[in-house]
């Protein structure tokens, strides 16, 4: 009887940051989107002011998905029961990640 509830809870604590997650790949995937539209539009401009309103637009996109990849971070870690303000600072989250074995194959130079 303690195993059932103890996989009830398991799951239901699984699918709170199954949903996070899976919201934060929809939200990477849309910023992927809006930065693949701007520099297409980027490509093709010829005013200096535009094509500067435009590079504002393609930073905006790059610091959206960074957010959600530490986001994202921050849910795995929260689902290994980690207390994320415990680290100082994202290299800090990262190097726990990889410790418990979550990023394996990542280079330091992708944060």
């Amino acid at each position: 009887m303690i195993g059932i509830l103890f996989l009830i809870i398991t799951f239901l604590f699984f699918m709170k940051y199954y949903g996070r997650i899976k919201a934060i790949i929809a939200n990477i995937k849309e910023s992927i989107n809006d930065l693949d539209n701007a520099l297409r539009v980027y490509e093709r401009l010829e005013d200096s002011n535009m094509k500067s309103f435009v590079g504002n637009s393609i930073r905006m996109s790059f610091v959206q998905i960074r957010e959600e990849i530490f986001s994202a971070i921050t849910s795995i870690l929260k689902s290994s029961g980690m207390f994320v303000n415990s680290f100082n600072n994202n290299i800090d989250m990262i190097q726990e990640c990889r410790i418990q074995g979550y990023f394996t194959n990542v280079d330091d130079t992708f944060f």
